[in-house]
């Protein structure tokens, strides 16, 4: 397959950026001069690298070792004080619970982007979540009144994906992720045709890596995530 076959045109990343934006799977075969001399000729602005194996000649910036952890879907516990929300609920505190999801984020933290991309995209994340077109179920822990963590689910064929999970710091370490994750696993559950849950998170973020290996998911995929730009944006 040609080079120029396996550069994917990113629309919605493109989009929100304003940026010609796309994405390689990476093979040893590859060159990253011809990927780059090619990505030249089409004008992209920035290629999202994927690779799954020994990458020394991809040369770029490493942002992100996404970790997809997946279970078989259980029973699970539940808890009165996860509840799914409602068309009243506080959309601040879950704008405010998607950017601590978001603190290990690539987007976060490759400075390329202008500094209000990271803000920008976790709250349009969350607000489809809200609207049901990034996720069909959220999900969102009280303490009394108050929402202190979150969960957004999406189901694909027989899977259950968690997009976004976050809790408040001042509420973390108190067990209400697995609350949710228990919670969660108890609803789907009683959905037919739902097999396993699964959700991506990053290998530097050590906290929810030992959320799902506390809760029984195990690793399935790492890939390192490079993003190689072909043109300087802050210019």
């Amino acid at each position: 397959m040609d080079t120029i076959d396996t550069i994917k045109y990113l629309p919605w990343d493109s989009e929100f950026y304003n940026l010609k934006i796309g994405s390689v799977f990476w093979v040893p075969k590859m060159q990253i001069e011809y990927v780059t001399q090619i990505a030249k000729s089409l004008d992209y602005d920035l290629l999202y690298i994927f690779a799954q194996h020994d990458t020394k000649a991809v040369d770029s910036k490493l942002v992100d070792c996404k970790v997809i952890y997946s279970k078989m879907l259980s029973k699970g516990l539940k808890d009165d004080s996860i509840q799914l929300i409602d068309n009243n609920v506080d959309r601040e505190t879950l704008y405010k619970l998607a950017l601590i999801s978001g603190k290990y984020s690539r987007f976060k933290l490759d400075t390329n982007f202008p500094n209000d991309s990271y803000n920008r995209m976790y709250s349009t994340w969350m607000e489809k979540s809200i609207n049901g077109e990034m996720a069909d179920y959220v999900f969102v822990h009280k303490n009394h009144e108050t929402i202190d963590g979150m969960i957004t689910i999406k189901i694909e064929n027989d899977i259950a994906n968690i997009g976004l999970i976050a809790v408040d710091y001042a509420s973390q370490g108190k067990g209400i992720g697995t609350k949710l994750i228990q919670s969660i696993e108890n609803f789907l559950y009683q959905i037919k045709g739902i097999k396993y849950i699964q959700v991506a998170t990053q290998l530097a973020n050590h906290n929810a890596c030992h959320l799902y290996k506390k809760n029984n998911f195990e690793v399935i995929t790492i890939t390192n995530i490079y993003h190689h730009w072909l043109k300087d944006i802050r210019l």
